[in-house]
């Protein structure tokens, strides 16, 4: 299975527990949230390139407006979908970030000393899904529908929970979900007060130990807007493809 399906399907997998996930046909898809109302938990798809996409667009399109919320397409940079983009284009999208999806291909760094990793269950679930919240949005209104989507991904049993420490004190999180022989991480985040003591290279270490040990290709996404991927690049991580964010403005 070519990587760029592998990762989608986990992709879904994994944020299938934080937003509704429909599908409109076979290879389109929808994700939709009305908690979090980014466009990461807020847009359409495609598995594979569609000939006459018109319908789907539209369709898509119709239900995001229906909601409230701006239409958004998470589109592979890739020839075959060069006749969707016009499409999009000619409906009004534009394009605002684009989506970077790496690969681990080489080593990544020793931890610093002082920072701890382990996986967790559910008797850390409340730190983790707090120290999240403080990671992305530095406030904890949305705790409860994070703690209810992270609950739905562990109790499915294809993802570990990783909670980084410094001293006592709960510092950074990730995700690991795995499917078909793909381990991709999620959640990525330290606590602004922890930044730049090697929080996140431990993390990423952690991850790496628990895909070596299931025999995945291991895999992360980042927002080129958050202006990360040489940070990743450093650690390890090669491109392997990306994906255009098209958002229609009401």
């Amino acid at each position: 299975m070519r990587i760029e399906l592998s990762n989608e399907l986990n992709e879904l997998g994994w944020w299938s527990h934080w937003a509704r996930l429909s599908w409109l046909s076979k290879s389109c898809y929808r994700l939709g949230s009305l908690e979090f109302r980014e466009p990461l938990f807020n847009h359409a798809g495609f598995l594979r390139a569609k000939k006459t996409p018109d319908e789907l667009v539209k369709m898509a399109e119709g239900k995001y407006l229906g909601e409230g919320v701006d239409p958004a397409f998470f589109l592979q940079r890739l020839p075959e979908y060069a006749h969707t983009r016009k499409l999009l284009l000619s409906r009004g999208y534009t394009i605002t970030d684009m989506f970077l999806v790496l690969r681990l291909a080489g080593a990544i760094p020793k931890r610093v000393s002082g920072v701890t990793c382990r996986v967790i269950g559910t008797e850390k679930l409340d730190a983790w899904c707090e120290t999240y919240l403080r990671a992305f949005y530095g406030e904890l209104s949305l705790l409860k529908s994070v703690v209810a989507s992270v609950k739905k991904a562990l109790g499915e049993g294809r993802t570990r929970l990783v909670l980084a420490s410094v001293g006592r004190k709960p510092a950074g999180t990730l995700a690991v979900h795995g499917r078909r022989g793909l381990s991709g991480v999620y959640c990525v985040g330290t606590i602004p007060e922890f930044r730049e003591r090697g929080v996140a290279t431990a993390l990423l270490r952690q991850a790496k130990e628990i895909s070596d040990s299931e025999g995945t290709v291991l895999t992360l996404q980042t927002f080129r807007s958050d202006s990360l991927e040489k940070f990743y690049n450093k650690r390890g991580f090669e491109l392997a493809y990306s994906k255009e964010v098209l958002v229609k403005k009401k």
